[in-house]
């Protein structure tokens, strides 16, 4: 016991010198807070006797200290390793001094295991508490910095900031993602699959329900999950590549479309679903004047069949398995009921918009 302060310095010496979260601290914050747990626990072992409760919530309050000041459970248990070995060292060699039977030191220093057990027990679950609480209040921050990011309000100064905090290359390139929430189970299974790589940075949040977030770019995914992508760009042009990634992922659960979906993919489907008041006014040039029977339908679906393969009559008949000549009579039917002329781009793009937005609204 009177040796207490001496051997603590060696030990916190040691720990300082194997490890950079010690030597962080300074020798002195550490050595006050560690003289005064060997005492404990060589008071314990003097007496006889297990650590009691004022010893234990002296250990779950150190747990919670180191927690706090960065240094991880497995150091500290390192740091309580080294002073175990010093200890039973010194406790071996004054025994040896004093002549004290072996059958003692060995009973000493099981004595002295089983209290190093206990207080593992103690200062861990300080210690885990704490690392709980910090990540949970880590895991707010984070998601907190993708929603800004993702709806435009965190302006250029706090980006910089924060991506430094989250070691985030400020002039790298990312892609803005949404897909559906559908389970606990599902979410995990897409953020591990986001990750697959090992070398993607993804970083998530919540939506109105939905994920959503950042990958690092390009995103090369294979999910059958409908994912909207939106296009590359910088950390400070993310809220664009959302507004798009949004759209898309509507365009997916409209067309029921499966998968990773880009720009590049959908093309003007992505405007059909967000110019609905574009696409009710060309419905009623282009599709009303069918009509609405089983007739009208089979017309319509041949119309939307042909300008889906090119216009060529021949692969439109292929398709739906009818004559050529069907087919040319049910387009001469549209043109003549609605008054267009398909041959013109102008007009056969305006009909396929009316016919994507009767299918996006039915």
């Amino acid at each position: 016991m009177a040796r207490i302060p001496a051997l603590t310095d060696r030990v916190v010496g040691e720990a300082r010198a194997q490890m950079p979260s010690y030597a962080a601290l300074g020798h002195p914050a550490v050595t006050a807070t560690a003289a005064a747990l060997i005492e404990r626990m060589l008071a314990a072992l003097a007496e006889e006797r297990d650590l009691n409760d004022d010893d234990c919530r002296e250990l779950r309050e150190y747990g919670e200290a180191r927690a706090q000041q960065g240094i991880s459970l497995v150091d500290v248990q390192h740091g309580w390793r080294i002073a175990l070995r010093d200890f039973r060292a010194a406790l071996a060699a004054d025994g040896r001094a004093h002549q004290v039977a072996d059958g003692v030191l060995l009973e000493l220093s099981h004595a002295m295991l089983d209290l190093v057990d206990q207080a593992a027990l103690a200062y861990g679950q300080g210690h885990r508490e704490v690392e709980l609480e910090m990540a949970r209040l880590d895991h707010q921050v984070r998601a907190e910095f993708v929603r800004r990011v993702l709806h435009g309000t965190l302006g250029p100064a706090g980006i910089r900031v924060q991506a430094h905090q989250f070691g985030l290359d400020i002039d790298g390139e990312y892609q803005a993602f949404r897909t559906r929430s559908r389970s606990r189970d599902a979410d995990t299974e897409l953020r591990q699959f986001l990750r697959s790589d090992g070398h993607r940075v993804v970083f998530t949040t919540t939506i109105d329900d939905d994920i959503a977030g950042f990958t690092s770019a390009p995103a090369e995914l294979r999910t059958d999950a409908p994912l909207g992508l939106g296009p590359v760009g910088r950390l400070d042009d993310l809220a664009r590549s959302f507004r798009l990634a949004s759209r898309l992922l509507l365009t997916a659960d409209v067309f029921d479309l499966r998968g990773p979906t880009e720009l590049t993919g959908v093309g003007l489907l992505a405007a059909v679903v967000g110019e609905a008041d574009i696409g009710a006014e060309l419905v009623e040039y282009y599709v009303v004047p069918v009509g609405a029977g089983p007739a009208a339908r089979v017309v319509i679906d041949t119309v939307e069949r042909h300008l889906d393969t090119g216009m060529h009559i021949e692969t439109t008949a292929e398709l739906l398995v009818v004559h050529p000549n069907t087919v040319r009579y049910r387009i001469s039917r549209f043109e003549e009921l609605t008054g267009t002329d398909l041959r013109s781009p102008v007009t056969s793009a305006r009909v396929w918009w009316a016919i994507k937005h009767l299918r996006a609204t039915t």
